[in-house]
């Protein structure tokens, strides 16, 4: 996403689903289940993200943003 590149992702429990918002910045599939990771390909393939919107996404969780939060918190105790 870093690289304004589109994402398929297994879901799982934590971290890829918060960062791809539950499906809304691109496809999770359920783990193990082939047919759904082609459609996936293909439907991404058929309809490619907008330039820019995956880059802007991913930087929502940059390491500076983890670090600066760290700081917040722990700075506030």
């Amino acid at each position: 996403m870093h690289c304004d590149l589109p994402v398929i992702s297994t879901r799982c429990r934590h971290g890829l689903s918060e960062v791809l918002g539950g499906g809304r910045w691109r496809n999770l599939v359920p783990a193990g289940d082939r047919k759904a990771l082609a459609g996936a390909m293909r439907a991404l393939l058929r309809a490619p993200p907008v330039s820019g919107a995956l880059r802007t996404r991913a930087a929502q969780f940059s390491v500076q943003r983890a670090v600066d939060a760290y700081r917040r918190l722990l700075f506030s105790v």
